[in-house]
């Protein structure tokens, strides 16, 4: 999925991809349930694994989710920092309250990388936000690679408070893609 398919669509409509996209994969294992090799599918489809996407900053997190039927990301909010001492404190507790209520199972989170390979300041803060944030949780945090998703929403023209979210789309989607 394109960053620039990101554009015009509503949520409503990303969350409408996502359950027909489980309703097809759901009555292609009713069919197939029928036959004993098969009856395992069935099973299979009532344990989706969904994903959340992190596009960590300082000032905003973007966040987007995706489920192992689709294998497409799509946004879905950006956190805001709105006090500086609780942060990232408040934010983890946001993303946890988030994590329960999208039945999340894994989280990936952008780590940024500089293009010499090494960290940086912001590699280090990123790093204790997947700490905090898989303590908090209990739930798998993976680091995936951030390098220029934000500069490619900017470039795709994505509206300013949407970019953290279409980075955050664009780690999850190169994520699900690499598995």
């Amino acid at each position: 999925m394109s960053i620039l398919s990101l554009r015009g669509r509503s949520r409503a409509t990303d969350e409408a991809i996502l359950v027909k996209g489980k309703a097809k994969l759901l009555r292609f294992a009713e069919i197939a349930s029928s036959s004993a090799e098969t009856a395992g599918l069935l099973a299979m489809t009532e344990t989706f694994m969904n994903y959340l996407g992190i596009d960590y900053g300082e000032k905003r997190i973007g966040l987007a989710i995706a489920d192992n039927a689709c294998k497409t990301a799509v946004a879905f909010d950006t956190l805001v920092r709105e006090n500086q001492e609780k942060w990232p404190r408040n934010a983890v507790l946001r993303i946890d309250k988030i994590c329960k209520q999208e039945k999340i199972k894994k989280i990936i989170v952008g780590l940024p990388i500089a293009l010499s390979g090494r960290s940086t300041d912001q590699t280090n803060k990123t790093q204790e936000f997947i700490d905090l944030l898989e303590k908090q949780t209990g739930l798998p945090v993976k680091a995936g690679d951030e390098r220029f998703t934000t500069r490619m929403a900017n470039l795709a023209g994505v509206a300013k408070n949407k970019r953290d979210q279409s980075a955050a789309v664009l780690i999850l989607q190169s994520w699900i893609e690499k598995c």
